[in-house]
């Protein structure tokens, strides 16, 4: 009987522990991506882009400018259910694309696809 109650105790201490570990290691302060505003996502987009291309100050920025232009496009244009042509969306991705290869070098471009498909992966 002694030994079960603490078997009990042990278990219900480690849920607990577990359980307070879970939710502390999650920050009060970040939000999630969805909740994020057009520009903070174009700014988390990036700065997670910057290491993996090794991306200069001016291509950053060029990057970042990219990136906000799509979300704002995409977020006006799904939300608001205007956009039901496909060949409009095909057209606005293609120039995403493009804009993305007059920014980077090839082996920029070669380093976002092997990222990009990881991320697919992982996620």
């Amino acid at each position: 009987m002694n030994t079960s109650k603490l078997l009990l105790g042990t278990i219900l201490f480690l849920v607990f522990f577990i359980f307070a570990m879970s939710s502390f290691g999650q920050s009060k302060n970040t939000k999630e991506y969805k909740d994020c505003t057009p520009e903070e996502k174009a700014k988390i987009i990036s700065d997670n882009l910057k290491p993996v291309l090794n991306l200069s100050d001016e291509q950053y920025s060029k990057i970042y400018n990219i990136y906000l232009d799509r979300i704002r496009w995409k977020s006006v244009n799904e939300v608001a259910g205007t956009d039901d042509n496909k060949s409009l969306r095909r057209k606005k991705f293609e120039e995403f694309k493009l804009s993305l290869k007059n920014v980077l070098t090839s082996e920029q471009l070669a380093s976002m696809k092997k990222y990009c498909e990881s991320r697919k992966v992982r996620d």
